[in-house]
């Protein structure tokens, strides 16, 4: 983890984000590494949901999936300023 450019943490979001995950981030953020922020809640990555329950349903959540399209360039683009 340490050595690599960027890493996406993905957790499954049920009712609030799970309590390992924020070790997790903690962890991180012990090893110097940089979250990526956003402008929307939570701010550090983004919450997807549908109101279907069905397998694949958030690949019709358009909102999200352009969430989900900036956060990356945000990543890219910081792993640009990185390598500069």
């Amino acid at each position: 983890m340490k050595a690599a450019d960027g890493i996406i943490f993905a957790c499954p979001f049920y009712f609030y984000v799970p309590a390992k995950f924020h070790h997790l981030q903690e962890f991180a953020l012990m090893l110097k590494m940089r979250p990526i922020t956003t402008d929307d809640w939570p701010y550090i990555g983004f919450s997807a949901k549908s109101g279907e329950m069905e397998k694949g349903a958030i690949l019709r959540e358009k909102e999200v999936i352009e969430k989900g399209r900036k956060l990356v360039e945000l990543l890219i683009k910081e792993i640009g300023k990185k390598k500069d």
